[in-house]
């Protein structure tokens, strides 16, 4: 603690006082530990305690928020946890970037920069706002995938039809 730490670089049971610290990104009783399963992920929620998060043992440890989506049926969702898939995609894809911006300036070091491929850098983009967005990405239509939703949409749109389900 209170010191400079590679970002997701501490392992389980590592004294952390910030979660980015932690490769789980979560921390519990100071520590990092491993990060919280949405139990209902995908599901319609209407209040935060709609929104549990279970460890790797399915006990149920806490809620998370309930958020209102952009859909036509005015469905709210869960946000996710840590301990889901779309937080590994994310983080996978953050690390892959992160080894190749050795030469990028601090305020360009998760993109854009001329030591990422572009690519590479939309990989980390659609991950991160699928983990971060999710509940107003869930059952989107057409006209709020294009308008409101198009950083994360585009790249589907551009090759095919879309389908709206995470």
């Amino acid at each position: 603690m209170n010191r400079c730490a590679f970002y997701y670089s501490a392992l389980n049971g590592i004294p952390a006082d910030n979660p980015y610290v932690c490769e789980s990104g979560y921390i519990k009783d100071g520590k990092c530990g491993a990060g919280l399963i949405s139990k209902n992920k995908g599901q319609p929620c209407s209040m935060d305690e709609d929104c549990e998060f279970v460890d790797s043992e399915n006990k149920v440890i806490g809620t998370g928020k309930c958020e209102c989506g952009y859909n036509a049926g005015a469905f709210s969702y869960c946000a996710l946890g840590t301990g889901d898939s779309e937080f590994s995609d994310m983080l996978r894809a953050f690390k892959y970037i992160t080894v190749n911006n050795y030469y990028c300036h601090t305020n360009r070091r998760f993109g854009p920069c001329p030591y990422i491929y572009e690519e590479d850098y939309q990989d980390f983009m659609k991950a991160k706002t699928k983990f971060e967005k999710a509940p107003v990405l869930i059952m989107n239509d057409i006209c709020t995938a294009k308008n409101i939703n198009y950083f994360y949409w585009k790249y589907y749109i551009e090759n095919t039809t879309i389908t709206t389900s995470l």
